[in-house]
């Protein structure tokens, strides 16, 4: 069997998302199957927990908007459209293209994993309180997805012994595509001494799929390579300094200004921030979540995902060897959703990533036109931003085990889960912030509109709905609206303000690993790094 045939996409068992949520001024609420003294409308009841832990919370950017929560009912078919392409045409290999090269489709699930992380609320357990949720990183652009509590935690196995530089994986031998022991992995360690083994690092998510796994591993490559440069520092401290300030600029100067209108981009570098002022926040763990952002506007990069992708030399267009990745395979090559799992079917995982698998930066990040180092013809662009997802996060395989067909659909549990926390809606705070509200002719065309219109949400609209639609109608798909781009423009504000070895601390801040230069980028790393394309050209071997 070809290497191609045998990549089958197992059933999986994990995912990520809440048991409940603290919301600051509302308090915490967790399901335990039991009758809430004080009902509240939506899905079920919850009780209230006195005790606020000691974990980040999140908060509410608009708290004096009504709480919106339709019901499941209403919902579901909504969600269950919204993923469902299969009328369009040329569904998985010709869907419209935004600006945005496909690689910032990762990076941001990366960062979203750099600033939370939350531990399973069952989307029919009831109605929850933000303030309910506690968030377990810190909510702040300071790379503790990558580094952990550092290198003197003793839990922390994931260094190599000079407490210095961290640890890279190899990949598995796949003659004749790869060398052997190419360093194209993450690093990993057997489980309960079984083959196939989970990846060692900061935080589990990032072995959730390939294109996430495989920034992951840059931004190890890139800690290394800073450790490692003559002409910066080599102690820890200070080299993790470095890096987070240049992967702040990335974020901030590179993906948020590629995501927000450019308008509202500059007012809030220029003039700050206007709604995102947690009160009483003086130390950066102390820094709320807002779950107008991490529950609606944020969850843009869903519809960004595309079907398939031009991956490397093997797997895209034109290959003497197979064709381009699809969405499956980058979910099958990954410990948390696929087949490097020990209890992957039939027991068949790989132990490692296969060495034909690693990805060509070329492919997924513009790096430019000049030699020696340039993007590749085949570049990757992300989907527009619009209420269309890609079909295949319409039954998502890491929830093949929830018996409730509609609660595998991606979409759908986004709805439920903004209505669970009663997240205000798109016309209320637009309202607010003073933008032009979506009319309901805008909000009711294209392929939803009957159901829009049928569950009254043309009038009283779902954000994270009303985000998508706003950025398909004011921006073209291109990038997001007014409400989506205020809210992602002050809360990555407010993450970078608050984060430790801020790049807004240091007026003047310029890139060090790039001198004469004012910001950073992704590509500007991935040149640095010097890694971009681990197959080289022959595609004959």
């Amino acid at each position: 069997m070809s290497d191609y045939g045998k990549y089958g996409m197992p059933p999986k068992k994990k995912g990520h998302g809440a048991k409940g949520y603290w919301i600051y001024g509302e308090g915490y609420y967790e399901q335990d199957g039991g009758v809430d003294p004080v009902p509240e409308p939506g899905y079920g009841k919850m009780p209230p927990i006195t005790d606020p832990s000691s974990q980040m919370k999140f908060c509410r950017m608009f708290p004096d908007l009504e709480k919106f929560q339709p019901t499941r009912e209403d919902l579901e078919p909504l969600g269950t459209a919204m993923a469902d392409i299969s009328e369009l045409p040329n569904p998985v290999d010709n869907p419209p293209d935004s600006a945005i090269p496909a690689g910032f489709t990762y990076f941001g699930q990366f960062v979203d994993h750099d600033i939370s992380l939350t531990d399973g609320l069952p989307l029919d357990s009831g109605t929850t309180a933000p303030g309910s949720v506690d968030n377990v990183r810190t909510a702040s652009l300071d790379l503790d997805s990558l580094y952990g509590k550092g290198p003197d935690d003793p839990e922390v196995t994931f260094y190599e012994d000079d407490g210095v530089h961290l640890k890279i994986g190899t990949a598995d031998p796949v003659p004749p595509h790869a060398a052997p022991e190419l360093p194209n992995d993450l690093p990993r360690v057997p489980v309960n001494g079984q083959v196939p083994m989970r990846a060692d690092i900061g935080d589990h998510r990032n072995d959730e799929n390939l294109a996430v796994a495989q920034t992951h591993l840059s931004l190890l490559k890139f800690h290394n390579k800073v450790v490692d440069d003559a002409s910066q520092p080599s102690d820890f401290e200070s080299a993790r300094k470095v890096v987070r300030q240049h992967y702040q600029s990335i974020v901030w100067d590179d993906f948020v200004s590629r995501l927000v209108d450019p308008a509202i981009f500059q007012k809030v570098k220029n003039e700050g921030r206007k709604w995102y002022i947690p009160d009483g926040v003086d130390d950066p763990t102390d820094l709320c979540m807002p779950v107008e952002f991490s529950v609606a506007a944020y969850r843009l990069g869903h519809t960004m995902v595309r079907n398939t992708y031009e991956w490397n030399r093997v797997f895209s267009t034109g290959s003497p060897f197979l064709p381009k990745a699809t969405l499956i395979n980058l979910f099958q090559f990954s410990e948390v959703s696929g087949n490097l799992s020990p209890s992957s079917p039939n027991g068949d995982g790989f132990p490692r990533l296969p060495a034909n698998w690693p990805v060509d930066w070329r492919r997924m990040h513009d790096l430019g036109a000049a030699d020696p180092v340039h993007s590749h013809d085949q570049l990757n662009f992300a989907r527009p931003l619009n209420t269309v997802l890609a079909a295949k996060l319409g039954d998502l395989e890491e929830f093949r085990s929830v018996p409730e067909v509609a609660l595998r659909n991606l979409a759908v549990r986004n709805l439920l889960r903004g209505a669970q926390l009663g997240l205000a809606t798109g016309q209320d705070i637009a309202a607010k912030i003073g933008a032009t509200v979506l009319s309901q002719a805008e909000l009711t065309s294209g392929p939803h509109g009957g159901i829009v219109s049928d569950k009254g949400f043309d009038t009283r609209t779902p954000l994270w709905f009303y985000v998508l639609k706003e950025a398909e109608v004011q921006q073209g798909g291109q990038r997001l609206g007014d409400v989506g781009s205020t809210i992602v423009a002050e809360t990555f504000h407010g993450l970078i303000a608050h984060s430790e070895d801020s790049i807004f601390d240091e007026p003047g801040w310029t890139p060090s690993l790039k001198p004469g230069a004012n910001s950073y980028t992704m590509a500007d790393m991935l040149i640095y790094v010097d890694d971009i394309n681990p197959l080289g050209e022959n595609p004959t071997v």
